[in-house]
């Protein structure tokens, strides 16, 4: 029915974690949703399953062009060796991401991320 369009919750798997996400698309390499008022956006090869009626519907953007397109903060979880980090965004360059965290900064590629959250600010 049409005044249930794009409310429909899609549930995922994303290591052992399930996550609900409202409103969610598909690009070329992730899905991306809505999760608890963040923009959330996890790349496919992290999801191990997910519970739908049907696929999200598709939209022509990668996730480092979504990332890249951000001008709000963007806080990242990245998987090193094994352990989650959590870690911010500071730009895209090709296919590297550079991130500020406890480390210092430092480059990862999309294969390290698990999830992207867009937090929103509040002016």
């Amino acid at each position: 029915n049409a005044d249930s369009f794009g409310l429909e919750i899609i549930t995922l798997n994303v290591i052992g974690n399930e996550i609900d996400l409202k409103r969610a698309y598909q690009g070329h390499d992730f899905v991306f949703g809505l999760s608890q008022g963040y923009l959330v956006a996890i790349p496919f090869h992290r999801v191990a399953l997910m519970e739908t009626a049907s696929l999200p519907d598709f939209r022509d953007i990668s996730l480092l062009q979504l990332l890249a397109l951000q001008r709000k903060p963007v806080e990242l979880e990245v998987q090193i060796d094994g352990s989650i980090r959590r870690s911010w965004l500071l730009n895209v360059v090709g296919n590297w991401l550079r991130i500020s965290s406890r480390q210092g900064v430092e480059w990862v590629t999309t294969t390290a991320l698990v999830m992207a959250k867009v937090r929103p600010v509040d002016n």
